[in-house]
């Protein structure tokens, strides 16, 4: 779904063309190029402003659209209001590990990465950059695992159905 002001209001939404000797041809067609590539259809049927359609709301599947109005401007173009149907679920996750940052030791990770910036200064003749990277890695990794506490959580968000104005 892809919505706004589109500000290109010489296109024929009834067959999806261009309207012939009107200015910025290429732009308007550009525009109607995207959406067929994208596979987006535009649903707004009535003008935004005075007698072209400015604003648009361009859906992959249309069928999900229940209705569009516009609705008095608040400015110099009507509102588009729409009532979609969207339908989002997630399943059951596995547990998996969270870290509590606010019960993390940051004075002890603090003083584990100073040691190691010391550790790769000391050393930056010997290491060439892969090794200074993963020395850094595996010492930040390390000192996060040790210093800051974890939990095991599962999340379970049900399947619903919402209705969203837009």
């Amino acid at each position: 779904m892809v919505s706004g002001d589109f500000n290109l209001g010489n296109i024929d939404w009834s067959n999806s063309s261009v309207i012939p000797s009107k200015p910025d041809p290429s732009l308007h067609q550009h525009l109607l190029d995207i959406l067929q590539d994208h596979n987006l259809t535009q649903v707004v049927d009535k003008p935004t402003r005075n007698d072209r359609a400015l604003d648009l709301l361009c859906m992959s599947n249309p069928s999900l659209v229940n209705r569009v109005e516009t609705l008095p401007p608040l400015g110099d173009h009507d509102i588009i209001f729409s009532e979609i149907n969207l339908s989002f679920s997630k399943a059951k996750q596995s547990p998996h590990k969270v870290f509590i940052y606010k019960k993390a030791d940051w004075e002890k990770i603090g003083k584990d990465l100073k040691e190691t910036y010391t550790h790769m200064e000391e050393h930056q003749l010997e290491l060439d950059i892969d090794n200074m990277w993963n020395n850094f890695k595996t010492k930040t990794t390390e000192s996060i695992q040790k210093h800051i506490p974890t939990k095991l959580k599962a999340d379970l968000i049900e399947s619903r159905e919402c209705k969203f104005p837009t």
